[in-house]
C-alpha cells in the first residue's frame, strides 16, 4: 500500500484520531469485529502451547543433506527406499525428516507429494503392514518439521518409504529426497547405520552431500533430541592448550559390567559460542573396558587416523555391539580450535550417553577426566547467567545438552511434528488477522474522514511518486545486474571461443585437442555456475545470513574442487535479512578472492573462515601458495574489485602476502 505524504497526514489525523482511542489490546477487535477477537484468542492459545514443545534447532544438513533419487519426467512413477535394520525390532514410530535444499529452494526439498510407509519381515515386501498412507491427495510440504507415523509396537526388520508421486522440481522433473529416517524402538533409533536399498539401486550420489548412508547417519536439520526446559550447565570441557595434537580423555564408570548397545556423543554449544560443535574433537576414539586403567580396552569407534567432520548440533551414535564393560572412555587425539583469542585448542562434550537396551546407564554415573576447565567464567556470561551455565566433569552425565534438557526420541519427534502443525496454524491465523484488520481499518478510516476528494488526490500523488521511485530502482538494478553478467560471463565466453578456435584448426583429434575440448567443458561448466549465482542474486526478496552462507559454501566447493580446504563458519544468533546489494557485493568479492587462491596462487591448502554477526559480516581466506605483492596493484588478481566492493558497503578489504609464503585476504563490512 502506498504511503501517504506528510502534509496529507496532517489533514487526516483529526478524523482518524477517535478510531485510535481506547485500550491498545481492544483496537483490533474494534476495527475488525468479533471474528478478529476470536482469532486473537486462538493465537494466544497456540503461542501458549508452543512454549512447552521442543524448539527446532539448526543441525548440520548443509554438509550431509541426506538421500537423493534420480530424476524422472513421469509424475506418478513409483519409487521407494527400503531400510534393512539387520534384525527385527518392536517399532514405536517412523519419522521422515525433510531435506534442506539450496538457493531459493528451502526446507522440504524433495519431500514426496503422495506416499505410504510399510513394515515387513520380508525383504521383497510380498507381505507387509501399512503404518501411514498419504495417497488420497497431495500432502502439504512439511517444511523443516518431521512427518511422524506411529507403528504401535509392530515387530519388523524392514521399513519401506514408498513414493507414489515424487516432489515436483520443475516441468517434467520429479524426484525424491529425504534428510533422515528415524525408526524408534524404545528410546533408540534402530535405523542408525541401517543398510539403505533404493529402488533399482538408483540414486543421485554426490558425496558428501547426497549419499544413501546419509539417510541413516543420525545427522539432520532437526539437531539433537531436546525438550523445552533450558539448561544451566554446558557439559564437560578440558583445559585449553596452545597446540592441537595433544591427548585428552574423559570416562564414565557405569558401576558394574553391563552390555553396551549404543554410545551417544552430544556436542557442546555454549551460549557464548555462535558455532555449534564447540570443542568436538577433530580426531578421537571411543573405548570400553572392565577396568578404569584401560590396559585392555575394546575399541567401539576409532577416528584417530583422519579428521572427523564436525557434527554441529547433531549427536553421534556409536554401536556398542553388545560389548560387556564397566567403563566407557572418549579419547581426543587432536583437539578442536575454538577460535577464541588467544588461539585455544580444547576438548568438550555436552553429554555422554551409554545405552544398555533402552536405558541410559551413564546418567548420573561417576566421571573422571585427564583434566578439566577451571577458573572464573567470562564476566558477560556470568552477568547473564549468575547461577550457570558452567563446565564440570559431572555435567557430562546430567541429562542436559548445553542449552536444553535431553528428551526421549519419541517425545522429541512427536513434539516437533506438533510444533510444525501449530506453526502452520499460527501462520494461517496471523494472515487472516492481518487481512481483517487491514480491511476494517481502511473502511473505518474512510468512513470517519469525510475528506474523500482530498484523500483521493493524496493517494494518487503517493502512488505516482512510489511508482516512479520503483521504476528508478528497477532501472538501477537492471544496470547493475547487466554489469555483473558482463564481468562474470564475458571472460568465460572469451575463453570458450579461443579454445574452440584452437581445436578447429587442428589436423586431427590429438591428445592436445582432447585436452582443449576438456578445457571447453570445464569453462562451460564454470560459466553455468556463474550464471546460477547471478540467478540466485536475481531473487529480489531479502535473504537471510544463513542462506548467503549456504551459497558461499557452494561457491567454495565449486572453486576449490582439487585443493585441500577447510571451511569454518560462525552463524549469527539472530538470522537477519540481507538486501540484494549487500549480498551481491559480498558474494562477488568472495568469489574473486577464492578464484585467486584456486587459479593464481598454486596453493595446496586453503582455509576459509566466514563470520556473520549482528554488527559485521566478514570472511578471511588463507592459502599456502606463491603469494603476491599487495603494493603492486591489481595485476590480474582482482584486488581492486575486492576493495571497491568493500567500500560500497562502508567496509574494508586488507591483503597480506609474501612472495612464496602464501597470502591472506580479509573482507569485513558492517551488517545492514
Amino acid at each position: 500500500m502506498a504511503r501517504l505524504p506528510a502534509w496529507l497526514t496532517l489533514f487526516l489525523w483529526p478524523a482518524a484520531a477517535p478510531l485510535l482511542a481506547g485500550p491498545r489490546e481492544s483496537l483490533g477487535a474494534m476495527l475488525a469485529g468479533p471474528e478478529s477477537k476470536t482469532i486473537e484468542q486462538s493465537i494466544r492459545q497456540v503461542q501458549s502451547q508452543l512454549k512447552f514443545l521442543p524448539p527446532l534447532t539448526l543441525g548440520n544438513s548443509w554438509v550431509r543433506r541426506g538421500y537423493h533419487s534420480t530424476y524422472t519426467p513421469i509424475p506418478k512413477k513409483p519409487f521407494w527406499v527400503i531400510l534393512d535394520l539387520h534384525e527385527a525390532y518392536s517399532i514405536d514410530l517412523v519419522a521422515l525428516v525433510p531435506a534442506q535444499g539450496v538457493g531459493m529452494v528451502g526446507s522440504g526439498y524433495g519431500f514426496p507429494q503422495r506416499f505410504h510407509i510399510d513394515l515387513s519381515d520380508d525383504p521383497e515386501f510380498r507381505t507387509y503392514k501399512v503404518i501411514a498412507r498419504e495417497t488420497a491427495s497431495d500432502y502439504p510440504n512439511p517444511g523443516p518439521y518431521p512427518y511422524v507415523a506411529s507403528a504401535g509396537g509392530l515387530r519388523a526388520r524392514y521399513v519401506r518409504v514408498h513414493a507414489d508421486q515424487r516432489w515436483r522440481q520443475a516441468d517434467n522433473i520429479w524426484l525424491l529426497a529425504l534428510g533422515e529416517v528415524f525408526v524408534v524402538s524404545g528410546d533408540r533409533n534402530v535405523a542408525a547405520g541401517a543398510a539403505v536399498h533404493p529402488f533399482g539401486g538408483l540414486s543421485t550420489r554426490t558425496p558428501p552431500v547426497w549419499m544413501e548412508e546419509n539417510l541413516v547417519d543420525f545427522q539432520s536439520d532437526l539437531g539433537m533430541p531436546i525438550g523445552w526446559q533450558k539448561s544451566r550447565t554446558h557439559g564437560y570441557c578440558s583445559r585449553p592448550e596452545t597446540v592441537a595434537d595433544i591427548t585428552k580423555w574423559v570416562q564414565v564408570d557405569l558401576g558394574r559390567i553391563t552390555p553396551i548397545d549404543e554410545v551417544r556423543l552430544l556436542p557442546a554449544h555454549p551460549h557464548d559460542s555462535p558455532a555449534p560443535g564447540y570443542g568436538f574433537p577433530v580426531r578421537f576414539r571411543v573405548e570400553a573396558a572392565d577396568e578404569g586403567s584401560f590396559h585392555s580396552p575394546v575399541i567401539l569407534a576409532d577416528h584417530s587416523s583422519a579428521d572427523f567432520l564436525n557434527p554441529g548440533d547433531n549427536l553421534i551414535s556409536i554401536p556398542g555391539r553388545g560389548v560387556r564393560a564397566r567403563f566407557v572412555r572418549v579419547t581426543a587425539t587432536r583437539l578442536h580450535d575454538v577460535n577464541d583469542p588467544p588461539k585455544r585448542y580444547l576438548f568438550a562434550l555436552a553429554e555422554l550417553q551409554v545405552f544398555s537396551k533402552q536405558t541410559n546407564v551413564a546418567l548420573g554415573a561417576p566421571v573422571q577426566a585427564k583434566d578439566a576447565l577451571a577458573g572464573a567464567r567470562p564476566e558477560h556470561i556470568a552477568g547473564m547467567y549468575p547461577e550457570g551455565p558452567t563446565w564440570a566433569p559431572e555435567f557430562l552425565v546430567d541429562g542436559f545438552t548445553s542449552r536444553y534438557r535431553i528428551a526421549g526420541l519419541s517425545t522429541w519427534l512427536l513434539g516437533l511434528s506438533e510444533r510444525g502443525a501449530l506453526d502452520r496454524r499460527l501462520a494461517g491465523l496471523t494472515s487472516r488477522q492481518t487481512e481483517l484488520r487491514d480491511r476494517y481499518r481502511t473502511s473505518a478510516a474512510y468512513g470517519g474522514m469525510g475528506l474523500a476528494v482530498l484523500l483521493a488526490v493524496g493517494l494518487l500523488i503517493a502512488i505516482l511518486s512510489s511508482r516512479r521511485q520503483r521504476e528508478r530502482q528497477l532501472r538501477d538494478l537492471r544496470a547493475r545486474l547487466a554489469r555483473d553478467l558482463h564481468d562474470e560471463i564475458g571472460s568465460s565466453l572469451g575463453s570458450i571461443r579461443l579454445t574452440s578456435q584452437i581445436a578447429q584448426i587442428s589436423d586431427g583429434v590429438t591428445e592436445s585437442t582432447l585436452q582443449d575440448l576438456r578445457d571447453i567443458e570445464q569453462v562451460a561448466g564454470s560459466t553455468a555456475d556463474s550464471m546460477r549465482d547471478i540467478i540466485w542474486l536475481l531473487d529480489t526478496r531479502s535473504v537471510s545470513a544463513s542462506e548467503l552462507i549456504n551459497q558461499m559454501r557452494d561457491v567454495t566447493r565449486r572453486l576449490l574442487p582439487n585443493s585441500h580446504h577447510t571451511l569454518k563458519v560462525s552463524l549469527p544468533l539472530e538470522d537477519g535479512k540481507l538486501p540484494l546489494d549487500f549480498r551481491r557485493n559480498v558474494l562477488f568479492a568472495f568469489k574473486e578472492a577464492l578464484y585467486n587462491a584456486a587459479r593464481h596462487s598454486g596453493a595446496s591448502e586453503v582455509r576459509v573462515e566466514i563470520e556473520a554477526g549482528t554488527r559485521n559480516f566478514a570472511f578471511r581466506i588463507n592459502d599456502n601458495g606463491c603469494g603476491f605483492d599487495p603494493a603492486a596493484g591489481d595485476r590480474g588478481h582482482g584486488l581492486g574489485n575486492i576493495c571497491n566492493r568493500a567500500k560500497r558497503l562502508n567496509g574494508e578489504a586488507t591483503f597480506q602476502s609474501l612472495s612464496g609464503e602464501g597470502s591472506e585476504v580479509c573482507f569485513r563490512v558492517p551488517t545492514p
